[in-house]
């Protein structure tokens, strides 16, 4: 592979990178703007669990990526919030059961609307053909990262 090649590899890289980070910056402030009250990576924990709740922490973290510590201080936000509840797991006292409490299922109603058209506005000019590529090589490309 020529030095060219491996750079044009490491920019795409780099702005794939640039990119997810611009999506995020913008819908924060979105978030910001409907004043909603919670930051991107607490939508991101109250969103997985709207999809899959009452799951573990652990279970949580490897569904959105994040650390377990993360995962515990961004917890430990939404809980004071009141917009999650730990439940003891009856399988094993020591973990919790996290799930979304009343007050939470209100504001992932309130929010989704939001993403959906802040994810529209992203996606503007781009077919839905496009789309799919798009998530298939991306999907490739995270595959690929898992047995790093």
């Amino acid at each position: 592979m020529s030095y060219n090649t491996a750079k044009n590899n490491l920019l795409e890289g780099y702005f794939i990178e640039q990119t997810a980070k611009k999506m995020k910056q913008g819908f924060a402030k979105e978030l910001l703007a409907h004043k909603i009250g919670i930051t991107v990576d607490q939508w991101i924990i109250l969103d997985t669990l709207a999809i899959e709740d009452n799951i573990s922490q652990l279970h949580l973290a490897e569904k959105t990526s994040k650390d377990s510590p993360t995962v515990t201080r961004i917890l430990d936000l939404l809980e004071k919030k009141k917009l999650i509840q730990r439940n003891a797991d009856l399988t094993d006292r020591r973990r919790f059961k996290i799930s979304l409490s009343n007050k939470g299922n209100r504001l992932i109603k309130k929010v989704t609307p939001l993403g959906i058209a802040y994810r529209a506005s992203c996606y503007k000019g781009i077919s839905s053909t496009e789309l799919t590529s798009l998530k298939k090589t991306l999907n490739t490309i995270s595959k690929n990262l898992q047995n790093k």
